[in-house]
């Protein structure tokens, strides 16, 4: 360690300068908004659960009809959306036949056809997560939910170290 440390610091252009943590001089906004956070992911957990819950109710019920089916598949797409990893939904996509029907609605549904429908879908949930593009994206729930608490980030600049 000595080695490389005296490497680098002979090496160096600009001199190394090798120090402890950086005294925190004023308060980090997330330590202000992470209790809010907390919530709208425990109230979206919450929401998702119930969905899927309601939706193997109804396809584990012995001669559903299409109508019922269908609203559970609509229920499984929502909790597709806003808790992708959530762990009953993974138990459901293991039935090829669900499977297959959630993939054709998720296409049909992200058709211009459809795209109303979807934006209702979307706007029973606090949050909607992307997981191809890396992005989350709030509803109006959320904004209602937790406008008091947010205000003051809502209109936040990068470079305040608040991201939206």
């Amino acid at each position: 360690m000595d080695e490389v440390d005296s490497i680098l610091v002979d090496e160096a252009r600009t001199p190394l300068i090798i120090s402890g943590p950086a005294p925190i001089e004023r308060e980090q906004p997330f330590t202000r908004i992470k209790p809010s956070v907390e919530d709208l992911v425990n109230a979206q957990t919450r929401l998702c659960n119930k969905f899927i819950t309601e939706a193997r109710e109804l396809l584990e019920k012995p001669n559903t009809p299409t109508e019922e089916r269908e609203t559970a598949l609509r229920k499984m797409l929502q909790v597709k959306m806003g808790n992708p990893k959530n762990k009953q939904l993974m138990r459901l996509m293991e039935t090829p036949e669900w499977r297959k029907r959630l993939d054709k609605l998720d296409a049909e549904m992200n058709s211009d056809l459809n795209k109303d429908e979807l934006y209702h879908l979307k706007e029973e949930l606090f949050y909607v997560i992307d997981e191809l593009r890396c992005q989350v994206g709030h509803s109006m729930n959320a904004s209602r939910l937790f406008r008091k608490s947010w205000t003051p980030f809502m209109n936040a600049r990068p470079d305040d170290g608040v991201h939206q």
